[in-house]
Order: structure tokens, then sequence, then C-alpha cells
């Protein structure tokens, strides 16, 4: 238990915890999410959470509304669980806090109100016994109790019933006492509250589950109350305490009026309520207490007092009709609400008050009346209903009322009325007629905003009107016909033909008899011809009027029994098949010729069927008549002209259309465009049928214009430039032009010339004439009509059978009108249609026979280009317009006029179908793209898309031996063969439709746009295999594919079966009908029965999925039927209707059948189509591979126009990717393009919308892959040279793509370009020099990357075939490919061996010439400077460090072979560039080898190394000949220091010591040497090979090969200290014997310092025989003019001393004392480092002279680092000497005075000086061999010694010996 207590409590204190920790939070913070926080706590801990709360509430007063919002949220998840104690706590701390009247604010009262609230959901009674607590009178309570207790009313009024007694009695007796207003407020609050708490109590009385309470009872205890705020507190002043007693009023008169006894005293204050509307408070309480009085009067039949009913209306209609004040929504509504409810208690009075307020001519007051007649209307209530008649009447009255908001508001009322369950006896049909009278005036005013709004009102009750409604029909039919044919109607008319439609449908149901019209009847009907006519105009328009032509359509078939009995049954066929041509089109879509087509087709049909000459007679004349009901122009009217010529082709009565030509050509005001442009249609249209009628006709008019005179010159001028003889003449040559358009075929040729064009240039001569004068045609007029005239009359002849045989003898004058219109045109404007309507005529005339030459074409074409490509851009052609609307009609000439451009030049490629044509026209066009203004480039890109379209689709396609022919119209046999059963457009259609279109709704049912059928109609008859099916919508080639079943000749089920078809369909039972079918389909042909089969097939799959696509067998065979199950011609046509439904059911069943067989096997023919098109799919390389026929210019081609793919206009670009397209489709003919077109769609959008130049150039890219898939390599030559001439003159963005297509193409078909390798190179090469701009230039150097990538060798050797020395354009190349990470390392492996294949092909040479040894081999340097190049480019030095051993050897040797030599001769192609090339012959290439070989130290991550060697001034040693060895050593010993020598490079080098080239030798011996003081020799036991070769090398005619041998084997004591003794003899005899050379002194030097090295490493013992050997030539040497010499002898003599020991030390003595002069004259030799090494030697040596007495001195002066002395110390020694021992003193004046002949300057004055000395301490009389004549003599000699200082110190001494002697002497 006690483990059960501390598991509570840790539990407890975790809550608390938790919560308290989100409380501190809570004034930063989200306090809902801290709330939500808290509250999912509480759903399982949801007492102790109450407890941290009451416990914060108490604690935390700053954040007390915040807490009692946490526990508000807290308390409702609370479903009565919470302990009765903590309840308490919660009552009682809220409602000490909502009574504080100190410390707590009104928020926080207002929480702890809103938190009771909430806790009483579950604890009523503890809530509201804390509230009646404080209700004890005669203490008044606090507010906020009130307030809480009226709170609780709104919350649970059922809960409060109980309590209602004794708080309203408690509440009585406290209400004298109140005296505050803010508390009177808080009362009538709660008094509001409980009223409403009792109402709803009321009106709920069934579910209370208490003890009901009386309702009478109920209400006596709100009188009390009531009768006391009435009495007392409606004098108060406060508006807001005003405010609550009206709204407590309401709730409480409502109550009260229940009960009859208190009925006059709630009407009493029923006045004081309505004063408040003019007191300045809120009225809107005012009308919602109003508004609950009045609902419970009407509601219990309680009539209100005479006097305060009209008081009431008044009062009401006052406030609507306000403008003071205006009304809130909510306010109105309430105010119409009160009416409606008076129209309960007493309708007839209030009709008449508001019929009254209507005759007041105030629009305010009549539009508030009108509104409230609608209301009440509207509500349709019972006591309202027989009230109509008088409604309708008072409306009526304001019918004469003009004004706008009136007549808005009359409109309101009608279509509420019209929009009842019953029109019945209301006048209903004044209403609607009163509509269309508003809709007809508002007609006229339309330019005024409101007129606008009237008719759209009126058309939307019309809209509204439902014919279903009792009542509707009688008030209708037929009477809506008056307004179909009148055309102020015609907004209506949507409407109205549905009403119209839905009424007729209702007659015929009723009867045939109930259906017809009565013409003769009071109601004045329009004739049949009038309805056919009005609905047929409606109908040309299909989508005006929110699409009135279908409804015109349908109302035509409703009433085609009143039109005419014989059209009934083809109607019901024809027009459901034109809505549903309407319903698959839009607005946009919809081809209005076709449809227009469509219509007289219809209307001509009819007409025939009438076949009655008056009908179609007097249709004419209805037709002529309702033309004035249309404005002009307008598309209305114009069809009434077409309507009118088709009603006179059909009309029999030759007389009457001879009448009505005359009128129509007499009558026609020629002035009027529409007028023209009708008379045109008509008179085209009649010569369908009656070509001789209508060309007599045009003679005979034609003839009476030209006899028209016209007095005066100035008149005659005017009338040629604008009058109407000007325009009679051109309507009648644009009437003979269409005439030959209509004229039956059969006929035309025999009449097209004599008869039309003939005339046509008779009218244009005499139009260009004045006074008989020809005269410059400038009538843009007069040149459009002529150029229509041409297409129309081309177009004509083309269409006849014999078109290809008719010679036109008018074609070239015609071309040449043409060709003068197109030259007379401006290039700095584009201001008429000529331009672009010559050139399209050009086209058309070029089709005719005779043909053009080729010149002709080419000069036609040119000035075709000339006229259309300079013209400005069209953005500027549209700036210089004045209106949007001039700039839309320049925007549509440009369009057409490329165009136009576009379809000459596809004409002239297609009647001269060859490659050398195709080829003088692009020669014409890319003329163009060099051009620097962007749109000229446009437009030539864009005819050049049109080109290659052309030449695509002809010239290309005549080389393709599988060409398909005309796909259309044609038997199936001619499709079809042994290995295609089935047509391949077959095929191909339903394949595309299979899988893109299963799922489609409507598939088959809804149609596809016309000119894009036709487009694809085309493509496909043209050239089945490149259509692209993807461009056209899915419903495009389904409408294609049904076109192509209905143009076969002889239909699928064809026409000799049809009848048995049809008596197999008459079998009666199901299973013999299927039978019967399929044993006629057995009889089909193999042809006919495999596409038959197929299509079934595919409708099964289609039928399938009906559930998405909408699409069932019986929807499919509605469609299918008409196109493979058709009726021969011959068929009687009544006959082919009856028989639709048969055809419909026959197809349905075959479908159906084959759905049941066919469901098993889907999923296996899924499966197999799937393998099929997966197996069809091949890899890009494979399609590249293939042997085809290439199109030889695909590459010249793709690199002219492909860098335009980034022009900086986005229609040039899309010009572009058409023409790489249409290229690709050239080149792609052999194969199938297969997943490139996809690619190439998306490409096309990103190329267009491409954001930046990024995206531009990423989209480039990628079609640049999509082209490299068909790309020729052997046309890579062509392409590069064509794309670097691109990146030459095209903008930068271009070159930039350019260089991108370059790469792309490179990179993706370069491997197959082995052999175009040094030509694609050399094109680069030669465009460095022009390209160098960075970014272009970069693509240049990419370029050839990309091709090393493929060909690597083949282009190394190209680069290397330059001249040297590398100019900067071959190294950047270089240098590219060293920067490519791919590439470094093979780059410099094929350099590596380029040099040794070299190397071992020059060393093989026997004979070569002197000149040729001292030129440096050419690709060796070469590669070398390569070498240099690509390192240096190189962003890591891994590929170099990997090389090294392979590298450092190479270019080791090549420095050495190069030292010394010269430039190689360059190789001169030319004698012109001679010159050029002399400056290659400098240079030095060892230099080049230098630099090489530092650049990959360098690279090979040693800079250290190479500052090393660069401060050592290695390479400037490497590069001199005399220096070269030193360098090498230099080189060598830096590498050591680094570990960079390797055995490999060790085992290269080693050959070369024993190459007969002296260079190698030099460099190897020094490597060598150099590698002796290295340990790895003796680590790789290579040291004894190495002291062979030494050996050997010692001995070589090169002397600076002997030093460095010399060298090595001294090095051998830092190499291999430890085997100097085990070589000593060995080394001593060799190192020896070099003392010896007579040839160099700098073999001797070298020896001797080797020698000091070794000799280090030895004793005594270890020299032997050779000490006196060694100690003599050393001696040899003290005097030597070489410093290095003397110094490196003194050393080695010191070392000798050092060495001496026992057995050499008498001689060694002996050696000294014939030495040691010299030394100590040395003391002052003139090299420092001599002196130097002197000081040290004669320290040595000094000991050896036993001379122990003066050793003191000699180590004073010798043995610190003090500065030496020497004439100090030599008068030390000559003192001593003088003093102990004279022989020796004799020796050193001897030799001193055998020094005065030294060549030495120095040693001279050294030597006098020293003579100085001696003579000074010594004693002259007794030392004899002293001889001072002789001194004297050879100080004489001295004085004459050429220095200056030896003549000094020599005449000083003689001034000293002879002291009376001058100096002079």
């Amino acid at each position: 238990m006690n483990n059960l207590v501390s598991e509570q409590e840790v539990t407890e204190r975790g809550v608390y915890n938790e919560v308290v920790s989100l409380l501190v939070h809570i004034a930063d913070q989200d306090k809902d999410r801290i709330a939500l926080r808290i509250a999912s706590i509480a759903k399982t801990k949801l007492a102790s959470v109450v407890r941290v709360l009451l416990e914060k509430l108490q604690q935390d007063k700053q954040n007390r509304v915040a807490i009692y919002y946490i526990l508000e949220g807290v308390l409702q998840q609370d479903t009565g669980g919470l302990e009765i104690r903590l309840v308490k706590n919660i009552v009682s701390l809220a409602s000490d806090q909502m009574r504080e009247t100190q410390e707590a604010t009104n928020e926080v009262k207002v929480a702890a109100s809103n938190t009771l609230v909430t806790l009483a959901s579950c604890y009523f009674d503890h809530v509201m016994y804390e509230l009646r607590c404080h209700l004890k009178p005669p203490k008044l309570p606090e507010e906020f109790i009130l307030v809480t207790l009226g709170n609780l009313s709104s919350a649970y009024a059922r809960k409060c019933i109980p309590f209602v007694r004794v708080t309203l009695n408690t509440m009585f007796s406290m209400l004298e006492f109140v005296k505050d207003g803010r508390l009177r407020q808080a009362f009538c609050g709660v008094l509001e509250q409980w009223s409403r708490a009792v109402r709803l109590f009321l009106a709920n009385w069934e579910k209370c589950s208490f003890p009901k309470v009386g309702q009478l009872r109920l209400c006596n205890h709100f009188l009390p109350v009531y009768t006391h705020v009435t009495s007392n507190w409606l004098t108060c002043e406060e508006p807001e305490l005003k405010q609550a007693i009206i709204k407590a009023l309401g709730p409480m008169m409502s109550l009260l009026l229940h009960k009859e006894e208190y009925q006059d005293q709630i009407f009493e204050h029923l006045s004081w309520l309505l004063e408040q509307y003019n007191e300045n408070t809120d009225v809107f309480h005012v009308t919602k207490s109003l508004s609950q009085l009045l609902e419970v009067s009407g509601e219990y039949k309680i009539p209100l007092p005479d006097g305060k009913f009209q008081a009431i209306c008044s009062a009401l209609h006052n406030q609507i009709c306000s403008q003071a004040r205006p009304l809130s929504m909510e306010n109105h509504t309430e105010l119409v609400h009160c009416v409606v409810q008076l129209a309960r208690s007493s309708p007839d009075d209030l009709i008449a008050f508001l019929h009254s307020q209507l005759e007041i001519e105030n629009e305010a007051v009549r539009v508030a009346s009108l509104n409230l007649l609608r209301a009440i209307v509207g509500a349709d209530l019972p006591e309202t209903r027989p009230k109509k008649c008088l409604i309708v009447k008072a409306v009526k009255s304001t019918f004469s009322d003009q004004n706008a908001t009136v007549r808005k508001a009359v409109l309101h009322f009608i279509q509420r009325l019209l929009s009842l369950q019953s029109v019945e006896n209301c006048a209903a049909w004044d209403m609607v007629a009163h509509v269309f009278t508003e809709f007809s005036v508002s007609t006229s005013k339309l330019a005024i905003p409101e007129e606008n709004t009237i008719q759209t009102l009126c058309t939307d009750i019309l809209q509204c009107l439902d014919t279903s409604v009792t009542g509707m029909t009688q008030v209708l039919w037929p009477r809506l016909l008056e307004y179909v044919v009148p055309a102020q109607y015609t907004g209506t008319l949507k409407p109205l033909c549905r009403c119209l439609r839905e009424l007729a449908e209702k007659k015929q149901q009723e009867g045939e008899e109930a259906a017809c019209l009565d013409y003769g009847g009071p109601v004045k009907l329009p004739t049949p011809q009038g309805l056919l006519a009005r609905l047929l105009v409606v109908a040309s328009s299909p989508y005006a009027g929110e699409g009135h032509g279908c409804a015109a359509l349908q109302l035509l078939q409703a009433l085609h029994q009143n039109i005419h009995a014989a059209v009934g049954e083809m109607w019901v066929v024809k027009i459901p098949s034109l809505l549903q041509y309407i319903e698959g089109n839009t607005e946009n879509s919809l081809d209005h010729v076709q449809w227009e087509h469509m219509l007289l087709q219809f209307l001509r049909t009819s007409l025939g069927m009438i076949d009655d000459s008056a009908w179609s007679s007097q249709m004419s004349l209805e037709l002529n008549q309702q033309m004035a009901s249309y404005a002009s122009p307008s598309l209305e009217k114009c069809f009434l002209y077409k309507a009118l010529g088709t009603s006179l082709a059909v009309c029999q009565d030759r007389v009457h259309v001879k009448s009505q030509l005359h009128q129509f050509l007499t009558a026609t005001d020629y002035m009027e465009a529409p007028e023209r442009q009708g008379v045109i249609s008509i008179l085209a249209l009649s010569a369908e049928s009656h070509l001789d009628l209508t060309l007599n006709a045009l003679q005979e008019f034609g003839a009476t214009v030209s006899k028209v005179t016209i007095p005066g010159f100035i008149s005659r001028q005017k009338d040629y430039h604008h009058g109407r003889r000007g325009q009679t003449r051109s309507t009648l040559m644009l009437t003979y032009s269409s005439v030959a358009v209509h004229a039956p075929k059969d006929q035309l040729l025999s009449r097209v010339e004599a008869d039309i064009t003939k005339n046509i240039l008779l009218h244009y001569r005499a139009s260009c004439q004045v006074l008989g004068i020809t005269v410059a045609n400038k009538d843009m007029n007069l040149k459009l009509t002529l150029i229509q005239n041409v297409m129309e009359i081309s177009c004509a002849i083309l269409e006849t059978r014999d078109s290809q045989e008719f010679e036109f003898s008018y074609k070239l004058e015609l071309l040449g009108y043409m060709l003068d219109f197109i030259k007379t045109e401006p290039l700095d404007s584009l201001t008429s249609p000529v331009r672009y309507k010559a050139v399209l005529a050009i086209g058309h005339l070029s089709k005719l026979k005779p043909s053009l030459t080729m010149e002709e074409n080419r000069e036609l074409l040119g000035q075709c280009f000339k006229s259309l490509f300079p013209l400005p851009p069209l953005e500027k052609l549209k700036e210089e317009c004045e209106t949007a609307k001039d700039a839309l009609h320049i925007q549509s000439l440009y369009v057409r006029s490329l165009e136009a451009l576009g379809k000459l030049v596809e004409t002239l490629l297609e009647e001269e179908p060859t490659a050398d044509w195709f080829q003088e026209m692009f020669d014409l066009l890319r003329t163009w793209f060099s051009s620097g203004k962007e749109w000229e480039r446009e437009r030539a890109l864009q005819a050049s898309t049109q080109l290659l379209t052309a030449y695509l689709g002809t010239v290309h396609s005549t080389y393709d031996p599988e060409l398909s022919s005309r796909q259309f119209g044609v038997e199936l046999s001619r499709l079809t063969n042994e290995e295609q059963a089935v047509p391949l457009v077959v095929e191909k259609l339903i394949n595309y439709i299979e899988m893109h279109g299963l799922y489609t709704e409507g598939i088959y049912r809804k149609s596809g746009s016309t000119s894009k059928i036709k487009e694809l109609r085309q493509g496909l008859d043209t050239d089945i295999d490149n259509v692209n099916l993807d461009d056209y919508n899915i419903h495009v080639i389904a409408s294609v594919f049904k076109q192509w079943l209905r143009d076969l000749p002889n239909p699928l089920m064809t026409f000799e079966l049809y009848e048995e078809f049809l008596r197999a369909m008459g079998l009666q039972e199901r299973k013999e009908t299927i039978r019967g079918v399929y044993s006629v389909i057995d009889q089909l042909s193999r042809t006919h029965l495999s596409t038959l089969e197929r299509l079934i097939f595919h409708l099964v799959r289609i039928a399938l999925q009906e559930e998405t696509n909408r699409m069932s067998a019986n929807a499919l065979a509605i469609v299918f039927a008409p196109c493979i199950l058709r009726c021969p011609d011959t068929t009687d046509p009544l006959q082919s209707v009856q028989d639709i439904s048969k055809t419909i059911t026959c197809v349905e069943l075959i479908v159906v059948e084959q759905m049941n067989k066919y469901r098993a096997r889907l999923k296996d023919i899924n499966s197999l189509e799937f393998a099929e098109n997966k197996a069809k799919s091949r890899p890009s390389l494979i399609r590249r591979s293939m042997t085809q026929e290439t199109f030889h210019q695909f590459g010249s081609l793709i690199g002219a126009i492909a860098p335009y793919s980034c022009d900086s206009l986005a229609t040039s670009r899309q010009w572009v990717f058409d023409c790489i397209s249409c290229l690709l489709c050239i080149q792609g003919q052999p194969m199938n393009l297969g997943s490139a077109e996809e690619e190439l769609r998306c490409l096309r959008e990103e190329l267009t919308a491409a954001p930046d130049p990024e995206a531009l150039f990423q989209a480039s890219s990628k079609m640049a892959r999509v082209v490299s898939e068909y790309f020729p390599p052997e046309q890579a030559t062509a392409f590069i040279e064509a794309t670097v001439e691109s990146m030459l003159s095209a903008s930068p963005t271009c070159a930039t793509a350019a260089g991108l297509w370059m790469k792309v193409i490179l990179k993706e078909c370069g491997d197959a370009m082995l052999d175009k390798v040094p030509a694609i190179v050399d094109i680069i090469y030669s465009h460095m020099a022009t390209i160098q701009e960075g970014s272009l230039r970069q693509f240049l150097l990419e370029a050839v990357s990309i091709l090393a990538h493929h060909h690597l060798e083949a282009v190394i050797s190209s680069l290397l075939s330059n001249h040297l020395p590398m100019d900067s354009y071959t190294s950047e190349l270089w240098r590219s490919l060293g920067g490519d990470p791919l590439l470094a390392t093979q780059v410099l492996q094929v350099l590596i061996e380029k040099i040794k294949t070299s190397t071992s092909q020059e060393e093989s040479i026997t004979s070569e010439t002197e000149t040729d040894r001292h030129l440096a081999a050419a690709e060796p340097l070469s590669a070398t400077c390569a070498i240099f190049e690509v390192v240096s480019a190189q962003q890591s030095s891994k590929a170099v460090q990997e090389l090294l051993p392979e590298l450092f050897p190479v270019l080791l040797q090549q420095v050495s072979r190069t030292s010394g030599q010269k430039m190689p001769l360059p190789r001169i192609s030319s004698w012109s560039l001679f010159q050029k090339d002399q400056q290659h012959t400098e240079g030095n290439p060892c230099r080049f080898s230098v630099q090489a070989l530092e650049s990959v130290l360098s690279k090979a991550g040693n800079e250290r190394l190479v500052r090393v060697l660069r401060t050592q001034k290695t390479w400037i040693l490497l590069e001199n000949p005399q220096t070269h060895h030193e360098g090498v050593c230099l080189l060598v010993s830096g590498l050591l220091r680094f570990g960079l020598i390797t055995l490999e490079i060790i085992q290269s080098l080693l050959p070369w010591v024993n190459s007969p080239m002296e260079n190698f030798r030099v460099t190897g011996t020094a490597f060598l040497a150099q590698l002796m003081t290295d340990p790895m020799l003796r680590e790789k036991k290579l040291l004894k090979s190495v002291l062979r070769i030494l050996e050997e090398r010692s001995q070589d005619r090169n002397s600076i090969v002997r030093q460095m041998a010399v060298r090595g084997l001294g090095n051998i004591v830092d190499g291999a200290p430890v085997k100097v003794k085990k070589y000593k003899k060995f080394l001593l005899d060799i190192l020896i014997g070099a003392l010896h050379d007579v040839f160099s002194s700098e073999v001797i030097g070298e020896s001797m310092k080797a020698l000091a090295k070794v000799l280090k490493e030895l004793k005594e013992k270890d020299i032997g025989s050779s000490f006196k050997d060694l100690t003599e030539q050393i001696r040899a040497y003290f005097d030597d003019e070489n410093d290095g010499l003397r110094s490196v002898a003194f050393v080695l003599f010191g070392i000798l001393a050092q060495l001496t020991k026992k057995k050499w030390k008498a001689y060694f003595a002996e050696q000294v004392r014939k030495s040691w002069v010299i030394l100590l004259l040395h003391l002052q030799d003139p090299s420092p480092e001599v002196s130097m090494e002197c000081r040290a030697t004669f320290h040595l040596c000094f000991p050896f002279l036993g001379l122990k007495r003066l050793q003191h001195a000699i180590n004073k002066h010798l043995g610190g680092r003090a500065e030496l002395k020497p004439e100090e110390l030599q008068v030390d020694i000559c003192r001593h000497l003088a003093k102990e021992n004279a022989e020796l003193l004799k020796n050193l004046y001897s030799t001193t005075i055998a020094s005065f002949s030294s060549s030495w300057e120095g040693i001279r004055a050294g030597a006098a000086n020293l003579a100085g000395i001696i003579l000074e301490h010594t004693d002259t009389q007794r030392v004899k061999w002293l001889d001072l004549e002789h001194l004297l003599m050879s100080l004489r000699v001295l004085e004459k010694d050429p220095s200056p200082t030896v003549q000094l110190v020599a005449t000083e001494l003689i001034s000293d010996i002879c002291p009376g002697r001058a100096l002079g002497e």
C-alpha cells in the first residue's frame, strides 16, 4: 500500500512539475499551444491538472486570465468524474474572483464567469446554487453574478426552467433597489436571455425530461418584472441601458402576448418601441424585438389593433425607404421579415398599403414597395396566394416608369413570380411580354451601363423559365414564337429556344394535332421559311449568345413538322451530327468556314428534299427580307448572303434566279464592303448550278459599267482612286474568280481563260487607266483584288481533273504582276497585306503549267527574301502603331507574310523536287544567317525550317524505296500486301490511340480541331513514316482515323455485303443473328477481313475501359457504323436513314461478342505488344553504325544552324529546333527515330522557355546529344568547320552554343573520327588566332581534349607537327590536355614514348652532318615542350608523381641531348611562309628541356626542392654546356635529399655512361658521381658496379666525364664511408693518377678534393707507398694560379699532416721544411678562401719544423678565430729564428728572395715585406749568408714591378737598407 501511495505521489508530482513548467512560459509563448498541451495531459490526469491550475490561480495573479482559459479547455473534457470537493473549490474560487471589486480586472471576471458556465455542463446544480447564494435581497448582487446567470440560461435553457420562478421572483424583489445603470443593464441581459430560454423551452416542449411547467405559469412569472421595467426604466436616457431594455422587451413581449389579458398592455408599449426608430439608437434591436412580436402575432392569429397595423407598416416602410441612415444587411432582412409577418395577419391591408406607395412618384418608395411585394410573393404564404392578381395589378401600375432602378425592381418581381410552382390566374403572359419589351428597350440603350444590367436580368428571367410549372404551357405556347424572328430579341434566343423546344416536345406528347401550329390563328406567327432562315442564321454563329446556336438547331429539330413534312426524317439524323460537331469544338477551335459549309449543305439538302420551286423561291425572298434586320458587317448577314446564294443554286426557276442575280448586281451599293462581299457570295454560289446564267449576268453588267462616263478630268481621276466605278470593277473581278472556285469542275477549264481570266484582266487594266493612259497601280485594294483573283483561279484550275495537262496562257503575265507588287512594297514598314498575298499567289501560280526554269525560280525566290527579311522587327513595327488594334493588324500581316514565304518555298521544291534545287534555295538563305540583325536571322531560320520540311517531304523522300503511297481515299488492296495484311496507317493510328487514348473520356465521340485534322491527314498522305503523332491531340488522331474509314471507296464491310448484313440483323433469335452476321463477315476479302478484325479488337479494348472513357460498345457502334457499314450511294436517302439503327446494332453485336471472346486473351496480347516494343528499341551506337545512305549535307547544316539554338530570340530558337528536327528526320529515315522524338518534344519546351542562358545552354546540349545518335562521322570536318565559323560570326550566346555542340558531337561520335583527327585539329588550331574570347577559346581547347579521349595518339601527333618554338596557340592546346585529369597521365606517357623512340632512333644513326649534330631533333623537342605545358596545366600532382620515374630520366636525357644545340630548322611548306618561319630558328632548345624538367619536379609536389634548386642556380647550370655537369650534381643532390631518386631512375640512367654521345656520358657520369653521396647504391648492392663504371669513365676522352668520375669516387666517403678502406688502393690509384692529368686542371682539382675526402677516412698505414708521390704532387700546386687548386692542395697537405705518424714523419717533416715558407707567404694569399685553408694547414704543419718554443706564439696567431695578422706572425717567427735557428732563418730568407719572382702580385709584395722583416731582425754583420747587394738588386727589379703595391714595398725596403738614397732614385 505504501508503495502504491508513493507511486501516486510521484505521478502527481510529475504532473505538477510538467504543468507548472508549461505555465512558466505562458506570458511569452503561444497560449493556445500551451493550452493544448495541458489539455492533452488532462485527458488522463484531469483531477491532477485541475488542482495545479487552481493553485496557480491563487498564486499567479498576473496570468489569471490565461490560466482560466486553460482551465476552461480542460473542463470541456470532463464527463462528470471530478470529485465534488474539487468542483466546489473551482466554483468557490471562480465565484470569489468574479466578485472581487478591487484586485480583479474585468478580463479576470469574464474568464471566471466563462469557467463557471463551462463547469455547469456537468455540475449545473452546484454552479446555480453558488449564484443563487449571491441573489439575496435586499443586497444587490455583483454585476458578473447576473452576467453568469444570463449566460447559463443561454447555454443550458432547459436546465434553467425549474429555476425560473425563484430566480425571477428574487430578481423582482431587487429591482426597486437597482439604481445603477450598469447593474440595470445586467438585469435586462438576464431577463432577455431567460426569456429566450423559456421560448426555446416552449418550442421544444416534448423534448423536456423533467416535469413540464405550464406555458401560462411561465408567462405569469415574467409579468411583474416586465411591468416594473416598462413602468420605471423606459424613461432612462443612457443609450446603453435603453438598448438593453429594447433587447429584453422583445422576448418578454412575445412571451406575454400568448395571454389574452396581457395583450392590451403589450400593444400599449408597441408605440414606445416604434418611437425608438426616431431615436439615435441601434434600430436593429428595435426591428428584432418587433419581429419577435409579429411572429407570435402571425403564428397565433393575434390581430393587431387597426392603428397599430398602419403605424407598423408606415414605420417599417419608412425605415426601408429612408436614405438618411444606411441600413445594415441584417436590419434590412429583419425589416422585410416583419413585413412578411404582417402579410400573414392582414394581407389585403398590406397589399393596399403597398399599392398606395407605388402610386407615389418616388424612386426609393417604389423600389422598396416592389421589393416588399416580391418578398411577399416569394414567401408563397397561404394567406397571400389568392391575392397574386392584386399584387400583379399593383406591379403593372409601374410598367410605364422609365426609371432604371424601378424597372430592375419590376423585373426582379417578375423573376420571383415566374419561379413559383404555379402561374395560374396571375396574368403571367403580361409579365413575360414585359420582359421581352424591357429587353428590346435596353437593346437600343446599351451604351448606358444600367441598361446592360437590365438586359442581363431579362435574359436571366427567361433562362429560369420553367415550362413544367403549372399553367406555364398555356401561357407561353405558341406565343413565344413571336419573338424568334425579330432581330432585337437575338439575345434571348437561347432561353427562348429552350422553352419553345420543351413546349413543342410537350405538345408532341399530347398528339400531332396539338403540336401543329395554326398560322391563321389569333397569334401572328412567323412563316416556316422565316423560322428556318432565322434559326439557320442564328446557328451560323453557334457560340454567340452563350451558345444559342445549339439551342436554335434543337428548336429547328423540334419544329421540323411545322417547317415541312419532307425534312423530318433527314433532320432527325443530320441535326444531331451538327450538334455533335459544335459540342466537339470550342469557339476558338471551330473552323467557321467548315461550319458554314455544313449549314449551307444542310440547307441545300433540305431544299432538295422539299423539292418545291415555289417554296425555295419563297425561301430566297425570306432570306432577302431578313437582311435588313442585321447589322452590316456581321457574320449573320454574311451567312444570309451565302444562304441566299445556296437557295438560288437549288431553285429550278431560272427566271426567278436571273431576276434575283440582276437585282443584286444593280441594287448593290458597291461603296459598302459587306454588300460587295454579299453579291460575290450570291453569284459564286449560284454558279454551282447556273454557271452560264451567272457568267452572262456578269458579262452584261460589266458592259454597262464600262459605258458609264464621268465628266471632267478631276472627277475622273477621283473616280479612278476612290469612286464607285473602281469598287464595282474590283467587285466584278472578285466575283469572276469566286465563280471559278464554285463552278462545276468539268466546265471550268473551257471557260477559265476566255470568260473569266480575260475579263478579270480587262477590268484590271481599265482600273489602271486615267484618260485612257495606263498609269502605275498604287491602289492597294486593286492589287489585293488581282492577287485574290490569281489565287482563286489557280486553286480552281488545280482542283480540276486535267489540271496537269492544262497550259495556263496567262501564267507569266500574272507572275509579272505579282513580282511588281512585291518590289514596290516598302522595306521599312508593313502596312498592307499585298506582300504576303502576292507571295501566296506566286506559289499558287507556280503549280500551274508551263513550269519555270531554275534560274527563274531562283530570281523569284530571291526577290521574295529581299522583300521580307529586311523588314524591321515585329515589336518595332508594333511600336509605331497608334492603337492596339493596329498592332494586332501588323502582327497578323507579319505572321502571314512568313507563312506565305514558307508555302512558296514548299511549292517551288515540290515543283522541282531535286537535291540541286534544294541546295540552290538553301544557299540563298544561308547568306542571311550571318546578319547582325536578329530579326533577319529569325526569318532566315524560319524559312530554313520551311525549306527543310519541304525537302523532307519531297526531295529526300524520293530516295526512300519504301515510301508509302497515298493513304486516304484509296482501295485497301493498294495499302496492303502479303507481309502487310493491315494498312500501315491503321496500325500507326490504332497503336497510338491504344497507347495514349484508351482512358481518354469521349474518345471517338469528341471531335478534334478541323485544321489539325487536315494537317495530320496531309502528313499521313505525304509521308506516313515521318508523321509525329505526339504533335496532335488524341481526339484529332481519332477523328483522322474515322475520316480514313469514311474515305474508303468501298467501306470496310463493303457495299456488296450491305444488304446481307441487314438481312442477318432481321433474324429473330439472337444466336441466329450472330451466326448470320459472322457468316456474312466470312465472305469479306482477306484485306477487308484482316483490317476489320484489327478494328474490332481495337474497339474491344476501348469498350473494356468504359468506366474511364465513357465509351460503351453501343456508343462506339453509333460512331463507327456510318464509317464501316454504310449504304451504297444509289440507296434511297430516306431508306438509308431508316437503316441506321440496324447498322448500329450490327456493329455493336460484333463488338460485344468479341469482348466476350477476347477478355481472357488481352493480357497475353498486351505482353506480346510490350515485348515487340522493347525489341524495337536499339542503342544509339547501333543506329549510327547501320548501313545507310546518309544526307551528305547533314554535318555542315547542323554546324551552321545548331548554334542559333541559343539565339537571343525565343522564336529563332524554335525555328532552329524545327530545322534540326527536320534534319534528324531526313538523316534518320532509313531507321526509326524511336525515343529521340519524345526527347525532342520535351527539349522544345525547355529551349523556348529557358529562364536564363545556362538553362538555354543545357537544353541545347541535350538536343546535341540526341542529334549525335544520328551524326555521320565522315562529315565531322564539315561540321567542325561550320561550327567554328559560327563561333566567329554569331552572337556571344550563339557562339557559346556552337562550342557546346562541337563538344557534344565530338564526345558522342568521336570514336569514329580517327581519320578526321588531323583535319579537325588543324581547323581548331587555325582558328585560335581569330577566336580570342575566353569562353569560346575554351571550347576549342575542350574540343581537342574530347577528341584526345577518343584518339589520343592521333591528336598528339597532330599537335607535335606544329612549328618550334611552340607558339601560344599550341601551348594552349597542350595545356588543355594537361588540364584534363583523365587525359594527363596518358598524354605524358605518349609523350615519353615519343621522346624515347626518337632517342633510340637518333642513337642508331651513325652518319649525320655537322649541322645535324648541332641542331636539336624536332619531335623530341616538341614533345619536351609539350610535357612542360601539360605538366604546368595539371591541377593535381598525382599523375606527375606516378610518372616521375619515367619523366625524370627522359627529360634529363633531353636536357643532356639539347645541351649546346640550336633550334631545329622549320618545315617550310611554301616560299611565302619562309620569312615568317625564320624566327622559329632562334631559341635555346636546352632551356625548353630544363623548363620541362623544372615544371615536372615542381608539379610533383616538391616546391621546396625547386626553390632550393633555383637558389643554387641549378637550372642555369644545367642549361649551360660548360656547367651542365655541376647542374646535374646539384639536381641529383636535391632529389636525393627529398628521396626522389628511385632504383628505376638509376637503372634508366646507367646505360648513358657508355653512350657514344658525349652529352649523355657527361650527364650520366655526373648523375652517378652525385649518386655516390647517397647510401642507396650500397643498400641496392650497386656500389661495386658503379665504381667500375667510374673507373672506366676516369679514363674517358672527355675531361668533364673524367672529372665527374673522379668526383664520384671521392663521394664514396659520403655514401659508403665504411667501404672506403675496402677500396682504398682502388681509389688512391685512380685519384692519384688523376693528379697527373695534363689536359684538365678541373680533373686535378676534383682528384685532390676526392683525395681529401678519402684520406680523412684512412690512416697512415692505409696509404702505403703512395704517400711520397701524393705529397710531392700536392706541393706542386701550392703556387698554382688556380685558386681552387691551391686551396685544395693546402687542404690536402694539412690532411697529410694529420695522417703522418711514424712511418712517414721524417719524410713529411722534410717536405714541410721545403714548403713552410710558401705556406707562410700564402697566409697573405689574395684569395680569402686560400688564405684560410693555408692558415689551417700552416698550423697543422708547423710542429714538423721542431720549433717548440715558437709553438706557443704560433698557436696564439693561428689557433683561435681571431683575425690573422701575418706581419706580426712573421715578426715573431723571424725574431725567434734569429735567436734560435739561424739555419732555418737562412732557409726562410733564401725562399723569400726566390719568391720575388712569383707570378702572384700578393706573393711578391709579401715576399718583399718578409725580406724587410728578416733584415730587421737579423744581424747583418754576423750573418754571412745575407747578401745585401743581391737583395738590393732583387729589390730594384721589384721597383720596376707592374704592381704599384710591389713597387712601394720594394722602395720602402731599399730606403731602409740605404737610408741616404732618395726615394726617387
